[in-house]
């Protein structure tokens, strides 16, 4: 027989937390703060699901620190005012999605806006301007004696950038917007008109990936820091510091501070090409190249740019060319009616996709057969995005009978499922199903174009 201490060990194991997902409305701070607060407290990896809209935190200082792993998706929410999160060295802290529109470091925060000693990811976030603070520590006969500058984000760990903008923000301080002390990758991400110091690496490892920086300097390289730099674009913005910069080649700067060695750099004098963009629902700046860039095997091109839009020619699984910086001049164009057409699978011809697409939604028809072999048609529609993936509640029409001398009647829509489809190309793409039926089940199917659809439109003469 147990005796109650066992059984008491027994319940506290029963009863332990498991993984949680919070919904938040659009635009409730309270419910987003209350929502982080129960997943930081948890003990297991969380997810906080934001329904976008604006989110602003009136002085709301330092959260509570993420020891264990929290992912947040913002679906384009806004954070605005005074926020900061803290990870520490067991905590792993995932954002995307999320534009920070003004955001301030607050004097009583720790460090800076983001402040990582674990893992702290950021990918699709946006900083529009956003600045740190130089915040006095003490006064000697009323004077400002020490200054600790506050960063935006400052990271002791691990920190990953991908598909990310930082547009008139900066810090008033020295430490930079970006202090690096840990290893840090960017992929995809533009620095443009930033005040001050973009990025300081003080005394860690620094990876730059398809990076611009635009009147964003000076770029400090401090002494026992190593930067390397590779297929990146840096005008009017100089490097400095004693640390170790290298090129990893395909790099274009306006001046020779940068270590501008690699193979394929090159060195030339021209205006930055700002063009408006809009990008997590905020209107920023980016940085068009005027150079392509052709990598080689040592690395190759991301499948998107910054603004979340496929490279040019990814129409490989891995893209080997495209242009230098973040932002992708020709980027895989698929809109303007540029997927409408007629699709199959040349492994299994006879049943066919059909793509439909206007400025307000996009149709997808699959003309297939169900288990018993009779003929039917899944119709779906919904939003073609940017990067190329359409998805959409499916359903079909039955009950209905085609009359003697007229149109079917009778006919009811049925939910069937959910139809997805991701473009890798113009010409190929993937056909993915979920269908409401278990007999049916889900699926994918390989797709290439069979017809373009030409002349969409119609003019009464």
């Amino acid at each position: 027989m147990k005796s109650l201490i066992q059984w008491l060990v027994v319940l506290v194991i029963s009863t332990s937390t498991s993984a949680e997902t919070f919904d938040v409305q659009a635009g409730d701070t309270r419910g987003f703060l209350s929502a982080f607060e129960a997943a930081s407290q948890n003990g297991e990896p969380d997810k906080i699901i934001l329904q976008g809209g604006s989110f602003e935190f009136e002085d709301v200082g330092v959260l509570q620190a993420v020891a264990d792993e929290i992912e947040i998706i913002g679906n384009a929410a806004n954070f605005s005012r005074g926020i900061a999160f803290e990870i520490t060295e067991s905590g792993r802290l995932s954002v995307s999605q999320v534009a920070f529109v003004e955001v301030r470091v607050l004097a009583n925060t720790a460090e800076g806006f983001f402040v990582n000693y674990g893992s702290l990811i950021l990918e699709q976030v946006v900083f529009l301007k956003s600045i740190g603070r130089a915040v006095s520590t003490a006064k000697f006969f009323g004077v400002l004696n020490v200054v600790v500058p506050e960063p935006l984000i400052r990271n002791y760990g691990h920190l990953s950038i991908d598909r990310s903008s930082f547009v008139f923000s900066g810090i008033t301080g020295l430490e930079g917007m970006l202090n690096n002390q840990g290893t840090a990758y960017l992929e995809n991400v533009q620095f443009v008109n930033s005040l001050r110091r973009a990025v300081v690496n003080e005394s860690g490892v620094l990876d730059l990936n398809h990076a611009t920086f635009v009147d964003s300097g000076p770029f400090i390289t401090d002494a026992h820091a190593i930067t390397t730099i590779a297929n990146s674009i840096f005008v009017d913005t100089e490097c400095s510091g004693d640390g170790q910069v290298t090129s990893a080649g395909q790099n274009t700067f306006t001046d020779n501070t940068c270590a501008p060695n690699g193979m394929d750099d090159i060195v030339r004098d021209y205006a930055a090409n700002l063009i408006a963009r809009r990008q997590l629902g905020v209107d920023l700046l980016a940085h068009e190249p005027l150079v392509p860039s052709v990598d080689g095997a040592f690395r190759a091109c991301p499948e998107f740019d910054a603004l979340s839009r496929r490279r040019s020619l990814g129409r490989n699984p891995i893209p080997l060319v495209c242009d230098r910086g973040a932002v992708e001049t020709r980027p895989l164009a698929l809109l303007q009616g540029g997927a409408s057409g007629v699709f199959y699978d040349p492994a299994s011809d006879g049943h066919y996709v059909t793509v439909l697409e206007n400025d307000a939604n996009t149709l997808v028809i699959w003309n297939t057969f169900d288990r018993a072999g009779n003929a039917v048609s899944i119709l779906a529609t919904g939003e073609l995005r940017e990067d190329g993936l359409f998805s959409g509640a499916a359903f079909t029409n039955v009950g209905g009978q085609l009359t003697e001398f007229g149109p079917p009647k009778g006919q009811q829509p049925q939910a069937w499922g959910t139809l997805s489809v991701l473009f890798k190309s113009c010409t190929s793409a993937v056909l993915q199903y979920q269908s409401d039926d278990p007999t049916l089940g889900e699926g994918e199917v390989p797709l290439t174009r069979l017809a373009f659809t030409d002349q969409v439109g119609c003019v009464d003469l």
